[in-house]
């Protein structure tokens, strides 16, 4: 409680991961939240579902970032949904918006349908897929299956294996993005190589990437790959705070 009460910016997330490698990191049993006015079940083995559980929420600023960008009918495409700790809050804010998730790691995207089905009446269309350069099969892997979060493509054939479009073939028709976050871990380049229609078209308004140098995503390399379509690097959407948070990387925003 202490946690969730306390006003952001206090360092509640350090705290959080401190406990959860003290006394969390073992623990199996699912636990039901409340996540930002989303209702969620946690494992909270996993890092950033324990800092939601033990702080009310993930990334709370990039939510409210990406809320603020929205008005009502606009569309939230969310590559990388993991279970759902930013699709559902942004979802339950404003239920006049739609969100369409990317999740290609079936246990994910099926505890993210399960959330989804606690929280009736959010408009979240969710897709188990990944997004890349082209249209195929992928198989993913991660150095910790524990952590929900860490699992990338790879062309290791003894991964998990997904099927794999690109974002030009898998949006609905006609269908323009106000908002994108990418979290991909590491295939960020290539998921906005295979969005170089939408992006000439520029039926992208705000792009939001995860930058990490660890997997070779650096923010100017996709600030000179976005400036060919127009996009220009905005204010991030933070402080995030990443870093200080003991996470890899960063976050940055672009818009046209």
């Amino acid at each position: 409680m202490p946690l969730r009460l306390l006003p952001p910016g206090l360092g509640q997330p350090r705290v959080a991961h401190a406990v959860h490698h003290r006394w969390l990191a073992d623990d199996a049993r699912p636990r039901p939240a409340r996540v930002r006015g989303a209702t969620v079940t946690l494992d909270l083995r996993d890092t950033m579902q324990a800092e939601a559980y033990l702080v009310g929420g993930f990334e709370p600023e990039l939510v409210r970032f990406v809320s603020r960008e929205l008005t009502d009918g606009g569309l939230f495409v969310d590559v990388g949904a993991n279970i759902g700790l930013i699709t559902l809050p942004v979802a339950a804010g404003n239920r006049r918006i739609e969100v369409i998730a990317f999740e290609p790691h079936p246990d994910n995207a099926a505890r993210l349908r399960a959330n989804l089905a606690a929280n009736p009446g959010l408009n979240v269309q969710v897709r188990e897929l990944a997004l890349g350069a082209e249209r195929g099969h992928v198989h993913l892997i991660s150095d910790d299956p524990t952590q929900t979060g860490w699992f990338r493509v790879s062309s290791n054939e003894h991964g998990i294996p997904v099927r794999m479009e690109t974002l030009d073939s898998a949006l609905p028709s006609g269908r323009d993005i106000d908002v994108m976050k990418l979290d991909a871990e590491g295939s960020e380049p290539a998921i906005l190589r295979g969005a170089e229609q939408l992006l000439r078209e520029r039926r992208i308004g705000c792009i939001i990437a995860e930058v990490n140098p660890g997997h070779g995503i650096l923010a100017a390399d996709l600030e000179a790959f976005l400036g060919r379509f127009g996009y220009r690097r905005t204010a991030p959407p933070v402080p995030i705070g990443r870093r200080i948070r003991g996470l890899p990387g960063d976050v940055a925003a672009f818009r046209r």
